[in-house]
C-alpha cells in the first residue's frame, strides 16, 4: 500500500499497521512547545525570521520544493519580501495552531491533519519533501536558539514532526 511505502521508506522504523497517532509522551510535548515559545519570545517578528529560515533551508536541502513556494530557481527568500512573508507566516502559523493542539486527545488533531494533507496534495507537495521540512524546522529553532537548543530538544521535535508528518502523507496518500 501506498502509506507502507511512507512508513518504510520515510520514517522506517514506524510500523505499517499503525492507523492513528501515538501518545507523545508529556515531556516530548512540553519540550517541543517550550522551544517554541522561547523562539517566539528571541523575535522580534517571529512568523518572518524563523519562516525564513525555514524556507532557505528547506531550499538548499531540497531545491525542488522552490516551486511548491512559487519561488524561481534562483530566488533567495529572505526577510521583509513580500512573497517570502507570506509563505514564512502561512508555514509557522500552521506550527502555530498544530502545535497548540498537542494533547492526550488526538481526534481533532489527526482530522485537521488529513485536511493538511489533501491540500498540500493539491499543491503538488510531494511525499519525499517532509524530511526536509523536518530538518528545516529544527535547523531554525537551533539558529534562534544557539546553544540552548539541545540534542533533548531535536530529539523531541523529530519524534512530534515524524507523527504530524505520518499523519498528513497518510492523507496525501489515500483518496478518502
Amino acid at each position: 500500500a501506498a502509506t507502507d511505502f511512507i512508513n518504510t521508506a520515510t520514517f522506517p522504523h514506524r510500523p505499517s499497521s499503525q492507523s492513528i497517532m501515538k501518545e507523545l509522551h508529556y515531556n516530548t510535548v512540553s519540550r517541543v512547545t517550550e522551544t517554541w515559545e522561547t523562539c517566539r519570545r528571541r523575535s522580534s517578528n517571529f512568523e518572518d525570521e524563523v519562516g525564513t529560515l525555514m524556507l532557505k533551508k528547506l531550499f538548499e536541502l531540497q531545491p525542488k520544493t522552490r516551486v511548491v513556494f512559487g519561488f524561481a530557481a534562483d530566488q533567495e527568500p529572505c526577510v521583509g519580501d513580500k512573497q517570502t512573508s507570506i509563505h514564512a507566516q502561512t508555514v509557522v502559523s500552521m506550527f502555530d495552531s498544530v502545535l497548540q493542539m498537542l494533547g492526550p486527545d488526538t481526534e481533532l488533531l489527526e482530522e485537521i491533519l488529513k485536511q493538511v494533507g489533501k491540500r498540500h496534495k493539491d499543491f503538488g507537495v510531494a511525499p519525499s519533501y517532509f524530511p526536509y521540512m523536518g530538518q528545516s524546522i529544527t535547523f531554525a529553532l537551533k539558529e534562534k536558539m544557539g546553544s540552548s537548543f539541545t540534542d533533548d530538544h531535536k530529539d523531541a521535535w523529530d519524534e512530534v514532526y515524524e507523527e504530524l508528518s505520518s499523519e498528513i502523507l497518510k492523507a496525501m496518500l489515500t483518496d478518502s
